[in-house]
């Protein structure tokens, strides 16, 4: 379940890069945990995760509280810049 997104769109780099900026807070369980992971490293874009949190629930261990940062590099504009 995702639970927040913080998500930023920013121009920068050498290469005029266009970086989008994404901060997820999830809970899921270890498949799903792994499932999203997979579909990160799977984007069509250069992906760099600056920070991995993951946290089991205290009452229940299969549950995980996870925080994931990241930054999503494109050659394209996005929408808002076209």
């Amino acid at each position: 379940k995702l639970m927040f997104v913080v998500y930023n769109v920013v121009k920068k780099g050498a290469g005029n890069y266009f970086v989008c900026q994404v901060d997820m807070d999830l809970i899921s369980n270890y498949e799903n945990l792994g499932k999203v992971l997979e579909s990160i490293y799977s984007y069509p874009y250069y992906i760099k995760m600056d920070n991995v949190e993951v946290t089991p629930y205290e009452k229940d261990k299969t549950i995980l509280m996870s925080k994931i940062s990241l930054n999503l590099y494109s050659k394209t504009a996005p929408y808002s810049e076209l």
